[in-house]
């Protein structure tokens, strides 16, 4: 795991992670992919894929130092909250 990262650090699950790269166009609710400006540049990357192939999708930077639901929740229940 980075130095920067707390437990848990988002780049140990990855992984774990799966994802149907060709259902996503086919998709239509609203997403945002969030970033902390501590996000390993590989993640951010990927993040940035993600955003170009979900539909109506935004990538929102968040300014944590870390994992934003712990460093910064206010800011991401805001950008969660948009979408509701």
């Amino acid at each position: 795991a980075a130095a920067h990262c707390r437990a848990p650090c988002p780049v140990a699950a990855i992984s774990g992670w799966t994802l149907p790269l060709g259902e996503l166009p086919s998709l239509r609710r609203p997403a945002v992919v969030v970033v902390a400006g501590s996000t390993p540049p590989f993640v951010h990357r990927a993040a940035e894929s993600l955003t170009v192939r979900l539909p109506g999708a935004d990538l929102r930077e968040l300014a944590a130092a870390g994992l934003p639901q712990l460093d910064c929740p206010g800011e991401l229940a805001e950008v969660l909250f948009e979408l509701a």
